[in-house]
C-alpha cells in the first residue's frame, strides 16, 4: 500500500510512506492540527511544546515518529492560533516543514 496524497492533505496520515514515518492520528472535529517535519535531534518536542504553552494552547492529542535524519510530528491543539504557531516553530534550527490544518 502506498500514502495517498489525500490521505496527507487531508489529515496528515503517512501511513504506507515509504522512507518517512508512518504516522496516524484521527481527525477531531474541536481540535486544529500542526503538522511539522524537523531534523530528528534532541530537544525538538521540548521546544515545539514551550511554544504551545507560551501561547497557552492546549495539546489534545500528540505523536510523532523519527527517522536517523528527520522527526514527522501531528499536533491537536485546542485553539487555533495558526499563524503564531508557524512563526514560532519556523525559527527553530531544527524546523524543516510546518503545516496547519483546520
Amino acid at each position: 500500500m502506498r500514502c495517498s496524497c489525500l490521505q496527507v492533505i487531508n489529515s496528515g496520515s503517512t501511513i504506507g510512506a515509504v522512507n518517512f514515518p508512518n504516522l496516524e492520528l484521527p481527525m477531531s472535529d474541536s481540535s486544529h492540527r500542526v503538522l511539522n517535519i524537523h531534523r530528528n535531534v534532541p530537544g525538538v518536542l521540548r521546544d515545539i511544546n514551550n511554544i504551545f504553552a507560551n501561547l497557552d494552547a492546549n495539546i489534545r492529542a500528540q505523536l510523532l515518529g523519527t527517522t536517523n535524519n528527520i522527526g514527522y510530528l501531528i499536533v491537536d491543539l485546542n485553539k487555533e492560533i495558526s499563524n503564531e504557531v508557524k512563526a514560532e516553530i519556523k525559527r527553530l534550527g531544527s524546523n524543516l516543514r510546518t503545516r496547519i490544518l483546520y
